[in-house]
């Protein structure tokens, strides 16, 4: 029987590193710009393991900083792992408790995906009271999200209406900008989409030079719950994301911000093969051992209950007081992701930042670090803001 694919207690690897891949060192000026790197699904073999075709990975963990471990949040799944890399909490203190919403019906809901649903401040919030340029690409949760230069993830099936779609819930001038043209081609599957954010984001940094770039790949994850973590797809996954990393880099060096570019490439959980799945719930409403209440008057089954009004559209370059920089996007229904796993912190936004800023020294593999609950940074004083600080 073929393996599916659960989360992992451990997971993924955690590298800092200048654009340059020279060593990080105290006496080296602030970083002016900082490319946050998810690759979902990422492991610590993918870089560990020479079995893996990565050798950008592997330049960056030998000349940068890495973790050998991280114990991710509870749950271990993509989009709660992915707020709290930008928050420094958990789910339960920044609000994306799941991928999905559970129903008062008990039905699953839509995805969270607008960043209003955040209730902690992030990195692009941050960013942007420094009065710094933004600019994500693929990030989970960011629809509606107040960043520059935005990409959301979504359904786009392959088809002229998908395409009309992502230009409507991209910011407006911004394939331009980037010298990217997107295709039916380009949203065919993962590997596709995959390789025209990295296009698009290689492109931004070349023309726009945002202070902040989040970038997520997807294909990875995909490969490992189709094929298991060992499958040859996954490798050969793994080496294009790699070809992707190299890009970035080049596009870095091009633009002439190796000396003053942080890069940071993590994850969001890992993944064990696993052979059956047990749903208690499913068995429990079969036995008539589960009922659920019925559903609210105001949230049916699958909604999102009533409709955000649409946001200010915006061109490049934005204004600083424009709410949002694309157009509102119908919530897609999507499948189960990942399975949960235990977990106690996230280390990777308050030491990512600190290390930025030259505070942060070599640390431990499997070493942690929680960025404090309650703290709010008074404008101009979070650790964004002193990291991209002049010398």
């Amino acid at each position: 029987m073929r393996p599916a694919v659960g989360s992992l207690p451990l997971l993924l690897l955690f590298i800092l590193v200048t654009a340059c891949a020279t060593p990080l060192s105290t006496d080296q000026p602030p970083a002016r710009h900082v490319i946050l790197i998810s690759i979902d699904g990422l492991r610590p073999e993918f870089y560990l393991d020479s079995g893996y075709p990565a050798p950008i990975l592997r330049k960056l963990a030998a000349s940068g900083a890495r973790a050998q471990t991280v114990e991710p949040v509870f749950p271990s799944n993509t989009n709660p792992s992915h707020a709290t890399i930008l928050t420094g909490l958990r789910p339960n203190r920044h609000g994306i408790i799941f991928n999905v919403r559970f129903e008062p019906d008990g039905t699953r809901g839509g995805w969270y995906e607008d960043a209003s649903e955040l209730r902690a401040a992030s990195l692009w919030m941050w960013a942007r009271t420094a009065g710094l340029r933004t600019a994500s690409i693929n990030w989970p949760t960011t629809h509606f999200a107040q960043i520059d230069l935005l990409v959301t993830g979504g359904d786009y099936p392959a088809n002229e209406a998908g395409l009309a779609k992502l230009t409507q819930a991209t910011t407006t001038g911004l394939f331009s900008l980037a010298r990217v043209t997107p295709s039916v081609a380009a949203l065919k599957d993962d590997v596709t989409w995959d390789a025209l954010m990295a296009a698009t984001a290689a492109g931004l940094v070349r023309r726009a030079q945002p202070h902040l770039l989040l970038l997520h790949f997807d294909q990875t994850d995909h490969f490992q719950h189709q094929h298991g973590r060992d499958a040859d797809e996954v490798k050969r996954a793994v080496g294009r994301v790699d070809g992707h990393l190299a890009s970035i880099l080049e596009a870095v060096s091009d633009a002439g911000l190796s000396s003053r570019t942080a890069v940071v490439v993590t994850g969001d959980h890992g993944f064990s093969n696993i052979r059956q799945e047990v749903f208690p719930n499913y068995l429990l409403a079969r036995a008539g051992l589960r009922v659920g209440p019925p559903p609210s008057s105001s949230i049916r089954a699958g909604t999102r209950g009533p409709p955000r009004p649409p946001s200010r559209p915006c061109a490049w370059p934005a204004p600083a007081a424009t709410s949002s920089c694309r157009e509102p996007s119908s919530t897609p229904s999507a499948p189960w992701k990942a399975r949960p796993s235990p977990s106690t912190r996230f280390p990777v936004t308050r030491w990512a930042m600190r290390a930025i800023a030259g505070s942060a020294g070599p640390r431990r593999a499997g070493s942690t670090d929680t960025f404090p609950r309650e703290r709010r940074w008074p404008p101009g004083s979070s650790p964004l803001a002193r990291a991209f600080a002049p010398g």
